[in-house]
C-alpha cells in the first residue's frame, strides 16, 4: 500500500475542507482562544495548537505523520498566507490583559477562506500583533 504524495495546495485543501466541518458542526468555535481560530485585524490567526489538531484527526495517514511546522509551511507557500518581511511564516499575538501569553500561528489574510459558509466573526479585541523585533521576550505561556 502505497505512500500518498501531498502537494502543499493539496493539503492546504484537505485541512480547509477540515476546518470547515469542524467550524459548521460547532466543534471549533471562532475566537474562542484554546479552539485556535481567532480573528485578528490582519485576517484569521490559525495556531500552532489547531495544526496539531488537525494532524491527530486527519484523514489520512501521511498527515498523521507530518509535523506541525510542516503544514504550516506548506499552507503558506501554497498561497493561503503571506510570509512576513523576514520569509516567516509563524506569526505571534500576544494577549492584551495577560503578560506573557502569546499565541504563534499562520495569519490567513483572506477571511472568507476561513468562514466560505458563515458570517466571519467580530475581530477579537484581546489580541495584538507582536513585532518580530520585540520578541526577544521568553514568554512563559504559549499555545
Amino acid at each position: 500500500e502505497g505512500m500518498q504524495v501531498f502537494s502543499d495546495r493539496d493539503l492546504a485543501k484537505v485541512f480547509l475542507n477540515w476546518l470547515h466541518d469542524k467550524i459548521k458542526n460547532s466543534e471549533i468555535t471562532p475566537n474562542r482562544v484554546p479552539d485556535g481560530v481567532i480573528r485578528v485585524n490582519e485576517g484569521v490567526l490559525l495556531s500552532q495548537a489547531l495544526f496539531q489538531r488537525f494532524i491527530s484527526e486527519a484523514p489520512y495517514k501521511e498527515i498523521k505523520l507530518m509535523q506541525a511546522n510542516q503544514i504550516l509551511q506548506a499552507l503558506a507557500q501554497s498561497g493561503l498566507s503571506e510570509m512576513t518581511a523576514d520569509k516567516q511564516f509563524l506569526q505571534q499575538y500576544a494577549a492584551r490583559d495577560q503578560a506573557n501569553f502569546l499565541i504563534k500561528g499562520l495569519i490567513v489574510n483572506n477571511v472568507n477562506l476561513i468562514f466560505p459558509y458563515n458570517i466571519p466573526p467580530e475581530v477579537h479585541q484581546n489580541f495584538v500583533k507582536v513585532p518580530a523585533a520585540v520578541l526577544g521576550i521568553q514568554p512563559s505561556a504559549q499555545m
